[in-house]
């Protein structure tokens, strides 16, 4: 059960986080779509300022429509996910090229002799633009992408100041409101980048840990839960659960249970009504077996088996006394099913229940090509065989010798005598419980 658990719940996360992925691509591309409208009015009142911003203001905001535009037909329309990664990563570079185009424009028409005016300019902040984005796509490699543009376009535009020539001061006064640039405060934006940006990374690591513990918890309850009781399952998801279910060899109660004249039954009905019958009748065994304590070891068909001290065990007495209750309390739901089918106009059905206690192999057990978590064992094949004797002879339930002597509840039951089973030497005394 484990490695079959395992890979379930890996494939649930990595298909939940996809999904989040391709959500935050797209949100992506929306947040777009309100840059558009956010910068059309500043844009637009700069227009009428100076008749020279015209024409790269517009221009600027018409690439940027027209990318956004190619950016949400790949999204929505493209099938190839290669594509799509594509351009996205080709949409990251080009709102970088879209700032530093920008940034170098101002600089060239307000003061061309000092390039420091650039380094300066409060708009290379806007890297950080694209790399905000690119964390609402829940996926690291972009991020880091993004990020790792924001800070080699800041040193590339910084080693080209230095190359061409800026006034240097270690005034900040000058640095502030006057030419010069302070050299060693070159590293501020680089490192506010990176604070920045590695904060969303680690904000991102965090966010898509967090969901996929959430995800392994609540996908290891939901297939835990198709086979132990509700206490099991809360026992096992707070721990590991892989000591408590490992393989080993314990003491447990086997409990078999078998519809009577079922192929008779199933051939009078279609498949949907078949399917809901058996849904019907699986669910209200279970909850008997889960209300005890039991385990739910597998279904077969209308066979039933389910096993009690494993993987956890309250005591070989207390999972003896919960396994028979267990099957008086099958034997009494089926009452109520059958007065619910009688006034429906069907056909009441009966159930066979044998029960024998053993030491039982537990553990992983390989079943066309998964693991299953599983009981094996002597005791298993004598439950199995008691749960075929009740037609013989005419019992609704039948517990081997083992249960009887270490009963300690005070329910009616029978000698029926000594039966053989196959695969043992010696007789087996069996009793039948009084309903």
């Amino acid at each position: 059960m484990n490695t079959f658990m395992a890979n379930e719940i890996s494939n649930t996360t990595q298909s939940l986080i996809k999904e989040e992925q391709d959500f935050g691509l797209k949100k992506v591309n929306q947040i777009r779509y309100l840059f558009i409208l956010a910068l059309s009015f500043p844009i637009i009142s700069n227009t009428f300022e100076r008749a020279d911003y015209i024409l790269p203001n517009f221009t600027a905001l018409f690439l940027f429509i027209a990318v956004t535009l190619l950016h949400t037909y790949v999204i929505y329309r493209c099938k190839a996910s290669f594509l799509i990664g594509i351009s996205n990563y080709l949409t990251i570079i080009f709102d970088f090229i879209l700032i530093i185009g920008i940034s170098v424009y101002y600089w060239r028409i307000e003061y061309p002799e000092n390039f420091a005016f650039l380094l300066k300019n409060p708009l290379l902040f806007y890297f950080l633009i694209p790399v905000s984005l690119a964390s609402l796509e829940f996926k690291v490699r972009p991020l880091v992408f993004a990020l790792s543009l924001a800070i080699v376009s800041y040193l590339v535009l910084l080693i080209y100041g230095l190359n061409i020539g800026i006034p240097l001061t270690n005034s900040w006064k000058d640095y502030i409101t006057g030419d010069g640039f302070i050299l060693n405060d070159s590293t501020q934006k680089p490192i506010i980048f990176l604070v920045v940006g590695g904060s969303m990374v680690y904000a991102v690591f965090r966010v898509r840990n967090l969901l996929s513990r959430s995800i392994e918890i609540e996908s290891k309850r939901a297939t835990l839960a198709r086979y132990f009781s509700p206490s099991v399952v809360d026992e096992l998801t707070n721990n590991s659960g892989e000591s408590v279910i490992s393989n080993n060899r314990k003491y447990a109660v086997i409990l078999f249970s078998d519809i009577r004249k079922f192929t008779s039954l199933s051939e009078e009905m279609d498949t949907e009504e078949l399917a809901r019958f058996l849904a019907e009748y699986r669910s209200l065994m279970l909850n008997s077996i889960f209300a005890h304590g039991g385990t739910l070891d597998k279904f077969v068909g209308d066979a039933v088996m389910a096993v009690f001290g494993v993987p956890q065990s309250r005591g070989n007495e207390i999972e003896i006394e919960k396994a028979v209750l267990c099957a008086l309390d099958m034997q009494n739901k089926l009452k109520i099913f059958n007065q619910d089918r009688i006034s429906k106009n069907l056909v009441p059905i009966e159930i066979g229940i044998g029960l024998h206690a053993g030491v039982v192999f537990s553990g992983n057990v390989e079943s066309s090509g998964q693991m299953e978590y599983t009981v094996l064992g002597d005791a298993v094949n004598v439950a199995s065989r008691l749960e075929s004797l009740t037609k013989e002879y005419n019992a609704k339930v039948i517990i081997s010798e083992e249960l009887e002597s270490q009963l300690k509840v005070n329910i009616q039951r029978k000698s029926i005598g000594e039966v053989i089973v196959r695969g043992r030497l010696k007789p087996l005394g069996i009793y039948s419980l009084e309903i």
